[in-house]
């Protein structure tokens, strides 16, 4: 990883869809993407934005179902 891949608070909130308060705030509550302190910015490597973004991927279809399954199974 070199700094020069990594992209701004800026470029992280718009490659999420939201604000950079809203980044702000997740990494307050410790759910928000990860990122490097490089002086005073924070910036952020867009491999790992993608993979914040997949784990709040919604189930779908089999995997709700899985899921039901797993729930139902106390034995």
């Amino acid at each position: 990883m070199r700094a020069s891949d990594l992209i701004p608070i800026e470029g992280a909130a718009e490659f999420c869809g939201v604000s950079v308060n809203t980044i702000h705030s997740m990494r307050m509550q410790g759910v928000g993407p990860r990122a490097y302190r490089l002086g005073k910015r924070l910036m952020f490597d867009p491999a790992d934005l993608e993979t914040w973004i997949e784990a709040r991927r919604e189930p779908w279809g089999d995997e709700i179902a899985d899921r039901i399954g797993q729930a139902g199974d106390t034995a």
